[in-house]
């Protein structure tokens, strides 16, 4: 008799313990709105004995979603490229929209539009004129965030510039490398 018992009451405590579980994780918790929000950007650069690049791109995101995660960007991109005595000199920085979706826990989908304003110089001056304008350009890809820590995240994409313009400041493909932080 004491065995059945004691089996009685084990089933019994499991089963409510069970069904405590199950009822608060039918529970939703808000996240505060703070939580939601990311920042970070990516910082990038190259060298040659003829050629300089250097990029810088913060960016802010609101997480709506687990899958969903729009955001705004702004950067700034400076090259140097030499040829015998002619240096050019571009200057660009622009603003961006982005979305990024997560079918899988940490790979997503990303789209990005951009408006880049540009300054072009070369010296000695008088080889070519100063030029100016401004692009749009229509970012495709994929990528994949790497948690290295609580809140930390390196993150690596692929993307395309799908309207490539006249003398684009992109070349295809482009590899996006940098880092995350959820407050």
């Amino acid at each position: 008799m004491k065995k059945v018992l004691i089996i009685a009451v084990l089933f019994f405590t499991s089963f409510s313990t069970t069904y405590s579980q199950t009822e608060s994780s039918n529970q939703k918790t808000k996240t505060p709105f703070l939580n939601r929000i990311s920042i970070g950007g990516n910082i990038g650069g190259g060298f040659t004995n003829d050629y300089i690049y250097l990029n810088f791109q913060p960016r802010i995101s609101y997480r709506v979603t687990n899958w969903f995660i729009p955001g705004i960007s702004v950067m700034y991109q400076y090259s140097q490229e030499r040829t015998g005595t002619l240096r050019r000199i571009y200057h660009a920085g622009g603003v961006g929209a982005f979305a990024e979706i997560y079918p899988i826990k940490y790979v997503y989908g990303h789209i990005e539009y951009q408006k880049v304003w540009y300054k072009r110089t070369t010296k000695p001056s008088q080889m070519e004129p100063l030029t100016t304008g401004n692009d749009d350009y229509f970012l495709l890809g994929a990528g994949v965030n790497i948690p290295v820590g609580n809140n930390l995240f390196l993150f690596a994409a692929l993307l395309f510039d799908v309207l490539q313009p006249v003398g684009s400041i992109y070349e295809n493909p482009i590899y996006n490398v940098g880092f995350r932080v959820n407050l």
